[in-house]
């Protein structure tokens, strides 16, 4: 139970953080402000999903439990480079191209490939139901960074897009 409340209040904090995130970039590069934005909006409510989630009461069984704590140190991490290149970003903005980079990396970290381990089990457990909800919407925007760089002639790096 105690994994499941820290991955729950973890996973709050790294979509607030990649809400954050895109409001900076949003404030440095106004020919994409609107995207940006409208990506931090979607952020929010994905916070706002998981506490509506965090307040029911789950009991997770052994399974779900160490998918929890290995998602745990992932999220932390994530969290953590977040928060790095916020602070980086006071100093050294970002140039366009990696700022779209980063969205990209970040949308794909590991975080997001553990979900995957959620989306490969049939479940009722309303847990499973969250976690596959946000990684249709995390797959999203991806799709969404990409078609926009390619749209707007922004370079997409090996390392971002592998």
């Amino acid at each position: 139970m105690k994994n499941l409340k820290q991955t729950i209040d973890e996973s709050i904090l790294l979509e607030e953080n990649l809400s954050t995130l895109y409001m900076v970039y949003a404030s440095f590069f106004e020919e994409d402000s609107a995207f940006w934005k409208k990506l931090s909006e979607e952020e929010v409510r994905h916070a706002e999903i998981i506490a509506k989630a965090g307040k029911i009461e789950i009991h997770p069984d052994g399974v779900i439990s160490a998918m929890l704590y290995t998602m745990l140190q992932d999220i932390s991490e994530d969290n953590n480079n977040i928060n790095t290149m916020i602070d980086k970003y006071q100093h050294h903005p970002p140039s366009r191209e990696d700022a779209f980079n980063t969205a990209l990396s970040f949308e794909k970290s590991a975080t997001e490939i553990h979900f995957q381990k959620f989306m490969a089990k049939h479940s009722e457990n309303i847990l499973f139901q969250l976690f596959q909800k946000l990684n249709a919407e995390d797959k999203d925007h991806l799709v969404r960074i990409r078609d926009y760089m390619n749209e707007n002639g922004i370079h997409i790096s090996r390392n971002s897009d592998s």
